[in-house]
């Protein structure tokens, strides 16, 4: 992951075309290309995953490795927390607390300084955010950012339609609430496109008329992105930066920190996550997916 600010001469900023497995919602996965993954080769994946994941945390702990000491902490990312699994989720958020600070967003940049701090936020603004999430991040006091696609909200609680990917999703009333709730909002484009294959005029407007309409829908500024699949580029990013974000998400699983990142890495997280994996990614130990992501995009010719 690249640790710059706007205003970094453009040459750094490297291309970036997710290829890790685990993301249901990046373009290099077998589903992304059609085809399809049995259950028992996830769960051997997952095994695998969690086995390379179990050294780097016993390696954390030996004397001099503190985590805290060298990265800021993690960004995990949810999608659907479905009634059935609301329970799973509330035990996941007690993982949360025990393993780190819950923070907002925005207390997540900044310098090492020992403390291990985990930011939660939720791509689509789905109606589960609503019904099942936000009710369990209330009662624990932790803070969330909400990434919203402008034009898949619905008018009013009677409403039907739009959906996002057959799930139903927030209404206007409800999405403009959330900052007063202590949730803040995000861009999530206007329409969730693959922003990457779009011309610059047509990426621009995505970006910054997203912004426009949830500033006037919650009555402040909006000021970070989450780009939709995981797709970004160089060239997304600076068009992020002439919408006048001061912030653009990934779905990498990077560290946050050292340091200021205009790209902040995210980790995906679900409910089905066994309690192992959660621990794992919202201590950073999941890491090594993001180094293996880049090592593969190169090899693929994405990077």
């Amino acid at each position: 992951m690249i640790l710059a600010r706007p205003g970094t001469p453009t040459e750094t900023w490297r291309a970036h075309r997710p290829s890790d497995p685990e993301a249901a919602f990046v373009p290099a996965t077998p589903l992304a290309r059609g085809g399809t993954v049995s259950t028992q080769d996830q769960t051997g994946q997952r095994i695998v995953k969690v086995a390379i994941s179990l050294v780097l945390a016993l390696a954390d702990r030996l004397p001099g490795r503190s985590l805290a000491r060298r990265a800021r902490g993690v960004m995990v990312v949810y999608h659907e927390v479905p009634e059935s699994e609301q329970a799973r989720f509330a035990y996941q958020l007690e993982l949360i607390r025990a393993a780190g600070l819950p923070v907002p967003r925005a207390g997540l940049t900044g310098p090492p300084d020992g403390q291990w701090r985990i930011g939660i936020c939720f791509d689509d603004a789905l109606q589960s955010f609503e019904e099942i999430a936000r009710p369990e991040l209330d009662r624990r006091a932790m803070p969330s950012t909400v990434y919203v696609i402008t034009d898949r909200l619905r008018d009013h609680e009677t409403c039907t339609e739009p959906t996002h990917e057959g799930q139903a999703v927030m209404t206007r009333a409800a999405v403009g609430r959330l900052p007063e709730l202590g949730h803040e909002i995000g861009s999530h484009t206007v329409s969730h496109p693959w922003l990457s294959q779009l011309p610059d005029d047509v990426v621009l407007g995505e970006l910054a008329e997203s912004r426009r309409y949830l500033e006037g829908l919650a009555g402040r500024p909006v000021t970070s992105l989450a780009f939709p699949f995981g797709d970004w580029n160089r060239r997304t990013v600076d068009l992020a930066i002439e919408a006048g974000y001061d912030q653009v998400c990934s779905v990498n699983p990077d560290l946050v920190g050292p340091g200021d990142e205009f790209v902040l890495g995210r980790i995906v997280a679900s409910p089905s996550d066994w309690p192992i994996e959660t621990w794992l990614k919202v201590r950073g130990c999941y890491r090594w997916v993001a180094r293996w992501s880049h090592f593969k995009g190169r090899l693929s010719g994405y990077r």
